[in-house]
């Protein structure tokens, strides 16, 4: 039992599950030829405040005066990144990733890159690793993209990567509240158009142990749209000014993706809407779903 409360305790069950499975691969003799893929699908549940854990901290360039010629002088500062699950900050969406693949490790710090990606990058990764064509007809497509040409590029680097020398893999990604577009980024720049409206400023969260909702009482519509420049603030607490040409430039660019990506929607039942199917739930010994860690 953890001293840490339930996050804690979810983190030492976690830390053993996967300390399980590798241990299994290796004994099979499978770990160095496995695709192994360990990751997140969001941010801290923050309306459970300090059980939730932490988004992590991110460095930001302040700008704290100028010198005798003029030049500006910067302070670097760490500050927590902006939000939490189910919102569309930072700190909702920007999580863990790490990946082993016979040919490439994210190892620590050796094998950083810092492209963009997403989860729905995962299967056809795995379907391009395997070889097999991972598009089931001409009709449908794909948002998703395999994550094995970033990997071939850093390979072909002796040393780590810098920010300048990454991969774009992906022009636009675009990130949703339930089913309204409510941000897009577009490399380092990220546009915001709904924004969450909290209950708790401090903790950037709405009514405790619920999410934030995404109809239109729930959010905040920016006019005019919010640009960040993530490169410059991870964090999300200084906006590119409305007034800047490159706030200008890149809404525009933002704008007409917006249009081009909504016209391609296809709309399909909402799955979260379908009744649960607990035959499907990742269970030791169903229906019970309790475990003992000293079985096998």
């Amino acid at each position: 039992i953890s001293k840490y409360s339930d996050y804690g305790d979810n983190v030492m069950e976690l830390d053993w599950s996967i300390g399980k499975v590798i241990k299994k691969l290796k004994d099979l003799n499978l770990y160095d030829s496995s695709l192994i893929i360990f990751t997140s699908d969001n941010g801290p549940f923050r309306e459970r405040f300090e059980e939730s854990g932490t988004t992590g901290f991110m460095w930001k360039k302040d700008y704290v005066g100028v010198d005798e010629e003029g030049n500006k002088l910067v302070k670097f500062n760490r500050y927590p990144l902006k939000g939490a699950k189910g919102q569309i900050y930072e700190g909702g969406i920007r999580v863990p990733f790490y990946i082993r693949t016979p040919s490439f490790s994210s190892d620590y710090d050796r094998n950083i890159i810092t492209t963009p990606i997403t989860l729905m990058d995962i299967y056809p990764t795995i379907a391009d690793v395997l070889d097999i064509d991972y598009v089931p007809d001409t009709e449908h497509s794909l948002d998703g993209k395999s994550l094995l040409p970033l990997f071939d590029n850093y390979n072909n680097h002796d040393q780590k990567l810098g920010d300048k020398d990454q991969m774009i893999l992906h022009d636009y990604i675009f990130h949703y509240c339930g089913d309204v577009l409510s941000s897009i980024k577009r490399g380092n720049y990220k546009a915001i158009f709904f924004s969450p409206i909290w209950e708790n400023e401090e903790y950037q969260s709405c009514p405790f142990g619920t999410l934030c909702g995404c109809s239109e009482s729930e959010v905040h519509k920016e006019d005019p749209i919010i640009l960040y420049d993530l490169n410059e603030d991870p964090s999300e607490y200084t906006t590119v000014p409305t007034t800047s040409p490159v706030y200008k430039e890149i809404i525009n660019e933002i704008l007409i993706a917006k249009k081009e990506h909504e016209e391609t929607i296809i709309p399909v039942k909402n799955q979260l809407e379908q009744l649960p199917r607990p035959y499907l739930f990742p269970c030791c010994n169903f229906p019970f779903c309790e475990c003992d860690n000293s079985q096998d």
